[in-house]
């Protein structure tokens, strides 16, 4: 066994013990060594636009023997790369399954291709060579348009979405890029959830949901600034209450022990005090793993509604097709704990379309179609009950084999924001 299958071996019951994995509001710096897990980024003439999808990387040895096999999502660039790299080299190969294949050759058994960068920006480009025209892909990024001509008024109830307002190089998105964003999102969803007030990003996510004709839950993160996180609320959605769906207090604290459940609870009446002073009479609640919810109820018996994140994904007994029967029954586990019926409102639910494999729970974009459909159709009675992860992949955030190096791409269809194109 190689120290690489060790270490997934070792995260992979690592986050099975954890329960959940910890999510990050933002990530930290980026690492300033190289890795074996990196993304990559290949270019091809033939195609059109940047298309994010995945793919078989086999990494060999430089005396051709193979060295690792990984499934990665891979960043076809359609600007030529560099000719004449003697320390990498990049052949293709089509399959069946719409995936491309790309062969690294290494100089040495434990050192990772030197075209692969810290942060997952390659230093030197990986030229396709061969391989025929890429396969039509609904991982292909939309252009900046997408979204901007599709009615802008959603009918009915429709299924929630997360939103983070975080560039790939961890800035803020500025209000034009919320708008692209928002505007990508029109018709497709009733509500978007958003998890705090930094970045100053209430009064542009406020501005851009009123322009689509969606409703928010908005966030307070830091527990220990409710009253000045509720006062940035208020003062951002300029008294607007109508579009406000709930209110979220934290996001995991319990399950990621970094504030007790009673101090959650605390936090909970602090800021609905707050929020009730300011004009807002909806729904207040802990947000925090289905697991720490079911070790303590109290966190969703002093809330206005029960709130959870739960990813099937991270059940490695479920396949994709499993997703919407396991959340139903995760639900209802919920309910049972409880001191009195109470909405349960799935703050979180997705699958990865790049990452490790967790027993019978695997990455990808097909995978992430059929969990997302076996969703819809668990909730179709009830979709305003699911927020789904996320809006789009979250490339700034740092992969972790604790979460199987899933972290930065839960969009849904793989989307990325257009505003990143450039920093990819």
């Amino acid at each position: 066994m190689t120290f690489k299958q060790q270490l997934l071996g070792a995260m992979a019951l690592a986050a099975i013990a954890h329960g959940h994995p910890a999510k990050e509001k933002r990530a930290p710096a980026l690492p300033e060594h190289e890795g074996w897990d990196q993304e990559l980024t290949v270019f091809d003439v033939k195609v059109a636009a940047p298309t994010h999808m995945p793919g078989e990387v086999v990494y060999f040895k430089s005396d051709g023997s193979p060295a690792l096999t990984t499934t990665e999502m891979v960043m076809v660039m359609p600007t030529p790369g560099p000719e004449g790299d003697e320390d990498c080299k990049t052949t293709t190969t089509m399959t069946t399954v719409s995936t491309e294949t790309y062969t690294i050759s290494l100089q040495g058994a434990a050192q990772p291709s030197p075209a692969v960068a810290a942060g997952g920006r390659p230093s030197k480009a990986l030229p396709v060579k061969g391989g025929g025209p890429l396969p039509h892909s609904s991982t292909e990024i939309a252009s900046s348009d997408s979204g901007k001509n599709k009615d802008t008024q959603p009918s009915g109830d429709l299924f929630g979405i997360s939103y983070a307002p975080y560039r790939a190089d961890h800035s803020c998105k500025t209000a034009e890029d919320i708008m692209d964003d928002f505007e990508r999102l029109a018709g497709d969803y009733s509500l978007v959830r958003i998890y705090g007030t930094d970045c100053d990003q209430v009064p542009p996510i406020y501005k851009a949901a009123k322009k689509i004709g969606v409703k928010l839950m908005m966030g307070i993160w830091d527990i220990n600034k409710v009253q000045g996180e509720a006062q940035m609320i208020a003062k951002g959605i300029e008294g607007d209450w109508d579009i406000v769906h709930s209110v979220g207090v934290g996001n995991e604290l319990v399950n990621n022990q970094e504030a007790t459940a009673d101090q959650v609870v605390q936090a909970v009446s602090l800021a609905r005090s707050a929020l009730r002073g300011a004009g807002f009479q909806g729904p207040v609640a802990a947000v925090d793993t289905f697991i720490a919810t079911e070790a303590h109820p109290e966190l969703c018996d002093a809330s206005d509604l029960c709130a959870i994140n739960a990813h099937p994904f991270f059940d490695s007994t479920m396949e994709a097709g499993d997703a919407g029967k396991w959340l139903q029954n995760t639900a209802k586990d919920v309910q049972a704990v409880l001191s009195k019926p109470k909405q349960i409102l799935i703050t979180e639910a997705g699958w990865p379309t790049d990452g490790a494999v967790n027993g019978k729970a695997v990455p990808g974009l097909e995978n992430q179609k059929i969990a997302i459909a076996a969703i819809k159709e668990a909730f179709a009675d009830k979709p305003g009950d699911v927020i789904l992860f996320s809006a789009f992949d979250d490339l700034w955030k740092e992969k972790t084999m604790v979460s199987f190096n899933a972290d930065q791409h839960w969009g849904i269809g793989g989307a990325i924001s257009n505003c990143d194109l450039a920093l990819i």
